[in-house]
């Protein structure tokens, strides 16, 4: 955004635009659906929020999720954060 605009227009580089790995709408809310339905089962508690009813992603805490978990380990464009415990700060580093 450039001073004196008033609506915001995202600036894509070439490699940006060509990510065929760039998820919006529907997409975004199938994966983090599917990546939501792969935490359970690895142990993964949701503290709040978890479920994806159409077109909605609630607000959303995962605990103990795994560091190869999608949710743990990709950039989630949703209201969603995971909390990992740790012992020391080079314990959280290789995390």
């Amino acid at each position: 955004m450039f001073v004196g605009e008033t609506t915001y227009r995202p600036e894509f580089t070439e490699d940006e635009e060509d990510d065929d790995e760039a998820l919006d709408g529907l997409a975004l809310l199938e994966a983090l659906a599917a990546w939501f339905d792969a935490a359970r089962p690895a142990g993964a508690p949701f503290l709040c929020g978890g479920p994806v009813p159409p077109g909605v992603v609630a607000p959303t805490v995962i605990a103990n999720a795994a560091p190869h978990l999608n949710v743990s380990c990709r950039e989630v464009f949703a209201p969603v954060v995971t909390v990992t415990p740790y012992h020391d700060f080079a314990e959280a580093l290789a995390l």
